[in-house]
């Protein structure tokens, strides 16, 4: 597994960054009035479901540390052997999580279903002052 820094000079293994990040916005979710229900096994599509009003939601979890105020997530579950694009057959919302700020930002598959990544600015426009496909961070903020 590779190991990464997120705090400091807290080395992780991607694997436990990725349950941090889970149980995060699990948590926050919960706080916002989800249910929620979490995966017992790695090898399904989604990371949890959550329950509201009525509706089940299907929500994938990714960890990402902004770099020069984007955030870059890829729309995509890989290893070293394949590599599956999120649908929306399989999946509702993307979660991204940053560690760095504790807040969560909700991108809806359904909305951006044939894009294979995604870069929120958290920091404002571009140097360049582009608007046009531009997303910002706080847009997508769930938490």
């Amino acid at each position: 597994m590779q190991e990464v820094c997120i705090t400091g000079d807290i080395v992780m293994h991607t694997k436990r960054i990725g349950k941090i990040a889970e149980m995060r916005v699990a948590a926050k979710l919960l706080e916002l009035g989800y249910d929620v229900f979490l995966a017992a096994t790695e090898d399904l599509p989604v990371d949890m479901v959550a329950y509201v009003d009525g509706e089940f939601i299907r929500i994938q979890v990714k960890s990402r540390i902004p770099k020069d105020n984007v955030i870059h997530v890829e729309l995509y579950s890989s290893t070293q052997k394949y590599r599956k694009q999120y649908t929306v057959e399989d999946v509702d919302w993307v979660i991204l999580y940053d560690p760095s700020s504790d807040h969560g930002y909700k991108i809806d598959l359904h909305l951006i279903s044939d894009q294979k990544s995604i870069c929120l600015r958290t920091g404002g426009y571009t140097k360049n002052n582009q608007y046009a496909n531009v997303h910002l961070a706080e847009q997508y903020m769930i938490f």
